[in-house]
């Protein structure tokens, strides 16, 4: 075999065997076994395996990839980029997440505890972030841009929304029980059928902020206002 030098190599599997090719051509579809395993940029890949704690991956550039059932707990992301990636019951808890980019992506079922989102560098100007049946408890997002996000049925106790630009967020029927809201911009947002929230209007943005009679308290209660 001619030898000659090869700066990169990604390893892939399919049902059939093993194969080696230089990286960062892997065809779609096919499932890599690592996220170690990808140099560069990789599009349409089903990752079957995650990270051990503290291992560190930097630069990934993932585009339409699917990650399910893997563990990148308390795993080190660094600079690295998804664009309309899928996490199905994936544990990103305590993941350092330092200036990596989260664009349309969607999260089902996925255990997120104290998740750091607030140093990422994602903007969600063009294609927010989903969240559906997600645990996420102690996260923050203090200072980020969560703008039209959706928290569907995720349990975010005691997670921090400190000067977050939270508009047009919706929480529909998210726990929200001891989360922090303070100088929190939730111009058009949503709490309708979301429980467990209190803030305080005065040290909010709340204009167009949507709620149900069943959370109106989390509202009233900071004002003195009590409901019978």
């Amino acid at each position: 075999m001619a030898s000659s030098p090869v700066t990169a190599l990604t390893l892939v599997h399919d049902a059939a065997a093993l194969a080696v090719s230089p990286a960062p051509a892997v065809p779609e579809g096919r499932a890599v076994v690592r996220l170690t395993d990808i140099a560069g940029y990789a599009a349409g890949l089903s990752i079957e395996e995650g990270l051990d704690p503290h291992e560190v991956v930097r630069g990934l550039d993932l585009d339409g990839c699917t990650l399910t059932g893997v563990s990148l707990s308390e795993a080190r992301l660094l600079g690295c980029t998804f664009v309309e990636c899928r996490f199905e019951s994936v544990d990103l808890s305590m993941t350092d997440l330092t200036d990596s980019r989260f664009t349309g992506c969607t999260f089902v079922g996925s255990r997120m505890l104290a998740l750091g989102w607030a140093s990422t560098s994602s903007s969600p100007v063009f294609d927010p972030n989903h969240f559906e049946d997600c645990r996420m408890e102690h996260a923050s997002f203090a200072g980020s841009d969560v703008t039209a996000f959706t928290f569907r049925r995720c349990r975010l106790r005691e997670a921090d929304f400190t000067e977050a630009v939270a508009r047009r967020v919706d929480f529909a029927g998210s726990d929200l029980a001891a989360a922090r809201f303070d100088r929190t911009d939730l111009r058009d947002a949503s709490l309708a059928g979301a429980t467990g929230w209190v803030l305080d209007p005065r040290t909010n943005t709340v204009r167009g902020l949507r709620i149900d009679l069943d959370g109106a308290a989390g509202l009233l209660d900071p004002l003195g206002v009590h409901l019978t």
